[in-house]
């Protein structure tokens, strides 16, 4: 189980529950994690050592998964949908949602 596998199960695997089962927000558990933490317009992308990653906006959160899917390299959501285009290994933000 990755680190953004576990923090997910803190919050039920709900990208829409921002609270845990102890009212600790999502951003507090996240802020207080070992990640790295890249804020790009409304969106907070929180790598972690694994490679894990899980993505947060003001709407809802996710995991994302680098990989190279149907759509070319990219980190693609947890229901396989691509979030963001990666151009050698680099973050191509005009793609993202």
């Amino acid at each position: 189980m990755t680190t953004a596998d576990h923090i997910a199960d803190l919050y039920d695997n709900d990208g829409q529950k921002f609270f845990d089962a102890n009212d600790i927000p999502i951003l507090e558990t996240l802020d207080q994690s070992p990640a790295c933490c890249e804020a790009h317009n409304e969106h907070m992308l929180y790598t972690f050592a694994d490679g894990s990653i899980i993505v947060v906006n003001e709407s809802y959160w996710d995991i994302l998964t680098k990989e190279d899917g149907p759509e070319g390299q990219g980190l693609y959501s947890s229901s396989g949908d691509l979030y963001v285009q990666t151009i050698s290994g680099t973050i191509d933000w005009c793609t993202a949602e």
